[in-house]
């Protein structure tokens, strides 16, 4: 019976998703107000500014166009894209702030949209796995009341402690000890695994033996007994 999730965990999805629905909030009603407030003008593609990373490149449009005070203004959109989206010569419509003419984005849905589009799927994602974790919490909770109940208890053998290198948290993989029980009527090896252990439980497992709760109808599901150990907190 593999580790419980983390309450840290839990915790940190929730102010992440929060923080992401307060985040596209905040965009969208920007990007309203700009555009019931701003007005159109026909700019053209004047070059591609190719911003370059570590590992990915875009090519961000960059614009000018004419306001109604016949002002000519300059700018680099905030979204770029590789391939480009636009050429060289390229006309588009632009909106810009008329009391702040160098405040002025391309009038498409990439740059209008884009950052709510992709808060509002990160917000989606973390809330999905914000209900996953306490769901599992509650289903593994259960699980180990049943085993404890009317589980049965066999005496398998210490064999080592593990990393689970399958979860972490905070830069941190919890530990896990496992032990294996010979069933001499099957003549059937059975692997068990404890929960998650976060700090190295190896000079507290003095025993050869540790205590494990089975449904005797299907020895996947079960409960190592590791009471034993010291209490701690993440």
């Amino acid at each position: 019976m593999k580790g419980n999730p983390s309450p840290l965990l839990s915790a940190i999805l929730f102010l992440v998703r929060i923080a992401m629905l307060i985040g596209g909030i905040f965009v969208y009603r920007s990007n309203q107000q700009f555009l019931q407030s701003s007005l159109k003008s026909t700019g053209t593609i004047t070059g591609l500014d190719l911003k370059q990373s570590s590992d990915s490149s875009s090519y961000y449009p960059v614009v000018q166009f004419r306001t109604l005070e016949n002002q000519i203004i300059n700018f680099t959109s905030s979204v770029g894209s590789n391939p480009a989206s636009y050429q060289v010569g390229e006309t588009v419509e632009v909106n810009y702030n008329p009391t702040n003419p160098n405040s002025a984005k391309i009038n498409d849905f990439t740059s209008n949209w884009l950052t709510v589009l992709i808060l509002g799927l990160m917000g989606t994602v973390f809330s999905f796995l914000g209900l996953i974790l306490p769901v599992n919490t509650i289903r593994l909770s259960r699980k180990k009341k049943w085993l404890l109940e009317n589980g049965k208890r066999i005496s398998s053998e210490f064999q080592k402690i593990e990393t689970n290198t399958s979860f972490e948290v905070n830069g941190r993989h919890p530990y896990m000890i496992v032990s294996q029980w010979h069933d001499v009527e099957t003549q059937t090896i059975h692997i068990f695994e404890s929960e998650n252990i976060w700090y190295n439980p190896e000079k507290f497992v003095n025993n050869k033996t540790i205590d494990v709760l089975v449904d005797s109808k299907n020895y996947k599901k079960y409960y190592m007994d590791i009471n034993f150990l010291p209490k701690t907190e993440l």
